[in-house]
Parts: structure tokens; C-alpha cells; sequence
């Protein structure tokens, strides 16, 4: 799956009043001409600086409407001594300022002082608004940074909160020698394992040696077996066995969660995207006719709404048909849903409401979008990140709670954070139960598969894991 960092502005207005109570501080800006190329940046001591927001949601917005905005609010945590207003990257050109200035629990807070910073026209004019602007002057210097600095008095920095205390886990295969596998896994607090006959005597040994260990088995399902499950009950009889019984049968003792298949719908909807269509689907098109009443159309929204259908029969039918058999065992669902907050590129196929589960899997992605939203004040840019949106709706449109949700982190390539940090991220949202996904972090037990550079790095990333996990697990004070 890809990630990395993705921005992305949205054109609407999201009407989300309870964000007002979240931020009792702003910067306000009125500006002089509409513009998308304003940032904003707090420091303590004014010269670490932490980045905020854009004003780019304000430009799209106005681009889209051909609506202005009299000023721009962007949310603060708290107000901090310096502020920094400015324009950096690419951009080449002016921006006008008419005023700037704070609002603390709707108090405005004029600057103590304002500065400069690059090339800026007429800085003071920023102070009060009075018809007159500063202007920043930008030449298109990437890593340069043309604003002002504003100077505050300052209020108290929220304490941050410790977060719960995490279980942690891997996501593991059974691999030979499988006695020294069982070894290091029972180190961790619960093991997500692939599916393989080899697992069975594999969880049972990991249990002997730690019996508080949880163990937890990835169902994988066929890839593109959808629409033989829905329309062809031989298939589906044939499926709920290979996939459920096989495994489930001789573990559901020991067995506290089972996921559906994984990283759907990228398994299932294998053959998406290519030219033509893919055989395990044009082979239905009759039925998707008949059904429909349209014209099969390759990758239309059409056909997108109607195999997202028998994906939601499928995966709604096996949550039932573990429930019935093995009932004991909770069954997290692991397939996008729609309107959730997804950036992996695929098609939302499967509406959340439509399918029962347990609990979710979620995968850390270092990605944000800025988009506007309502306020007493009016509205505020705000930077969002894809995993506390993605959290925030599950728990709000399921119902889950946090428990109930499993976060996984990568450590198989140095991109997105190292793993600490990605677990810290996770904890910010309040997940408890947290799981590397690393088939090569065991010492001196590695697939074949697997490069020197990567193998080094997820050896270098395992050491940073059993040290933070030593220390998670002293008592707290």
C-alpha cells in the first residue's frame, strides 16, 4: 500500500460545530487579495517552529464559488509567544495583508510586536486594520520563508495527557525453525498470524510459553472470489470452509480475534485497474445487466456500486457465519469503507453500514488533507490527518471504541516515520492494541526474499520496538 505524505485541500464546507469547542484559539487574517499561499507556524522560543495549516482550503473554496472571505482563521492549541504568517515554496509573487492578529476565547490579542522575516513591504501595516497592507514578496525560493513574525503574550501550553497503556503485537507467517519463532513471539502481548497449516502448531506453542498471549488469525479469503460467493453456492460452501473452518476449527479454543482477508479491497478487486476488464468480473456482466439495467461499462461508478454490494454480502455473510459456528471469537473487519476518509486510491466499494463486525483493522498513514469547517467565528482552516479522521468515523458510524480497533505500523521500509514513532501517532487516537508489520524482524531468521537493506533496517527497527516496549511495560508512577 502506498504512503508518504499527501495534502490535499477539499472544496466544501464541513459544517462540524463540536471543532469550535476544540479550538478557543486562532490566528485571524484579513487579507488583501484571496489567496491559497498563506502559512502559518507557532514557536515557543522562536526558532523551532511547528507547522499549523494553509490557507489553501480558503483559495479552493473561493476558486470553486467565486465566494471571498473576509478573513482566515486558523486553529491554534494554544497561543504561543511567536507566531509565524508567511509564504514558502514554490509560489512567485505578493501577498497582501490587510491585519493580523489573535482571538483567545473570543478576546482579541493584538501582537505585542511584529517583524519582518524575508522580504516584506511595509510590515507594520500588519498591526491594525486600517485599509493599509503589508505585503510579502516571494521569489519562489523553495526552502525560504517571507512573512511576519508575531509576537504574543503567551498562555499556558496544554498538559499532554499520558496515553493508555498499549498491548504489542506482529504480523507474522509461520516460517522454519518455528521453535525459535514461537520464542520471539510470545515476547509480544498478542500475534496476528497468516493463515498456513503451519500456524496450528505454531499458536499452540506460542500460548504454552505465554498463555496471556492473544492470538489472532488473518482469514484470508480467495483473491477475486466475490462474485462466485455471492452467486454460486458451491463456491461459497467451498470458501467458508477454506477460509474459516480449516483454521478456526482447531484453534477457536485459543483464538480471540479473526480478521477477513486483509487490505481490501486491494486483494479482492485485484485486476481493477488495468485497460481491459478483468475476467473474474466480465465474466458476470450478464447478471450485472439484468440486475442493473444499464450497459456494463468498465470501472463505471455503476459497476463500482454493484460489485461493492456483493463484496458487502460477503464479508457481512462470513462475520455471520463465524458468529454462528465459533462464537466466542470476535471478527474484525480489514476492507475500506466508504466515506471514511480513504486515500489509497482505490474505489470506496463497501458501505460501513452493511456489514457487521467486531472490531477494524487500521494501517498508520502519514497523510493529511486541509479542508474548512464551521465555527461560531466563522470558517477555520484546519490540517487533518487520514488516520484520526479515519478513527474519528469509525468510532462515530460503528460505534466501536478504541479497544476495539487494532493499529498497525510499518517497519519493512524507511519511509513514513520510524516505528516509534508511528506507534506514538496511533496513541495519540487512543488505540490500545498495536501490531508491527515486519515478517523479517526475528534475529537471524529471515525469507529469502528479502534484500540486505531492508533486512538491516527492520533489524535496526526491532531494537527500537523491544527497547520502547521494555520501557511501556515498567509501572507507571
Amino acid at each position: 500500500m502506498k504512503r508518504g505524505l499527501a495534502l490535499a485541500a477539499v472544496l466544501c464546507l464541513i459544517p462540524m460545530a463540536s471543532h469550535a469547542n476544540d479550538y478557543g484559539t486562532f490566528i485571524r487574517v484579513k487579507p488583501g487579495r484571496q489567496t491559497g499561499q498563506l502559512k502559518v507556524w507557532i514557536s515557543d522560543d522562536g526558532r523551532d517552529w511547528r507547522y499549523i495549516v494553509s490557507s489553501a482550503p480558503y483559495w479552493e473554496s473561493y476558486s470553486g464559488t467565486g465566494k471571498e472571505f473576509e478573513s482566515y482563521l486558523f486553529p491554534l492549541p494554544y497561543l504561543p509567544t511567536f507566531a509565524r504568517v508567511g509564504v514558502m515554496g514554490p509560489h512567485l509573487g505578493r501577498v497582501r495583508i490587510d491585519s493580523v492578529d489573535a482571538v483567545v476565547k473570543n478576546v482579541n490579542q493584538t501582537p505585542l510586536d511584529v517583524l519582518p522575516v524575508g522580504e516584506v513591504l511595509d510590515a507594520a501595516e500588519a498591526r491594525v486594520a486600517d485599509g493599509k497592507s503589508a505585503i510579502i514578496v516571494h521569489r519562489g525560493q523553495a526552502d525560504a520563508v517571507d512573512g511576519l513574525v508575531l509576537k504574543f503574550r503567551p498562555t499556558k501550553a496544554p498538559a499532554v495527557p499520558l496515553p493508555p497503556p498499549a498491548a504489542f503485537g506482529v504480523y507474522e507467517g509461520a516460517t522454519e525453525p518455528m521453535d525459535e519463532q514461537a520464542k520471539w513471539l510470545a515476547t509480544f502481548d498478542f500475534t496476528v498470524l497468516q493463515v498456513t497449516p503451519a500456524i496450528v502448531p505454531l499458536a499452540r506453542e506460542i500460548k504454552k510459553l505465554n498463555p496471556k498471549h492473544r492470538i489472532m488469525l488473518r482469514l484470508m479469503t480467495p483473491n477475486n472470489c466475490v462474485l462466485d460467493y455471492f452467486y454460486d453456492q458451491a463456491s461459497r460452501d467451498y470458501i467458508r470452509c477454506a477460509t474459516v473452518d480449516r483454521y478456526l476449527q482447531p484453534l477457536s479454543d485459543i483464538t480471540e480475534v479473526a480478521t477477513l482477508s486483509e487490505e481490501e479491497p486491494g486483494n479482492q478487486m485485484r485486476g481493477w485497474f488495468s485497460l481491459l476488464p478483468a475476467d473474474f468480473i466480465y465474466e458476470y456482466r450478464f447478471e450485472f445487466e439484468k440486475e442493473t439495467g444499464k450497459s456494463f461499462t468498465w470501472q463505471s461508478q455503476d459497476l463500482v456500486d454493484w460489485l461493492g454490494q456483493k463484496l458487502e454480502f460477503m464479508y457481512d455473510d462470513l462475520y455471520g457465519y463465524i458468529k454462528s459456528k465459533y462464537p466466542r471469537v470476535k471478527v474484525y473487519q480489514w476492507v475500506e469503507l466508504r466515506g471514511y476518509g480513504n486515500m489509497s486510491g482505490w474505489p470506496e466499494f463497501v458501505r460501513g453500514e452493511k456489514i457487521r463486525m467486531d472490531g477494524y483493522v487500521t494501517e498508520w498513514f502519514e497523510a493529511h488533507r486541509e479542508r474548512l469547517m464551521d465555527t461560531p467565528l466563522g470558517p477555520m482552516a484546519k490540517d487533518i490527518g487520514y488516520y484520526e479522521e479515519y478513527i474519528s468515523n469509525l468510532c462515530a458510524k460503528k460505534k466501536l471504541r478504541k479497544s476495539q480497533i487494532l493499529g498497525q505500523v510499518w517497519a519493512h521500509a524507511p519511509s513514513g516515520g520510524d516505528v516509534v514513532y508511528q506507534i506514538d501517532k496511533i496513541r495519540e487516537q487512543g488505540i490500545t492494541d498495536i501490531y508491527v508489520f515486519v515478517p523479517f524482524m526475528i534475529p537471524g531468521h529471515h525469507p529469502h526474499w528479502v534484500d540486505e537493506k531492508d533486512m538491516n533496517y527492520g533489524m535496526a527497527e526491532w531494537e527500537k520496538m523491544k527497547n520502547y516496549m521494555r520501557k511501556e511495560r515498567q509501572p507507571r508512577r
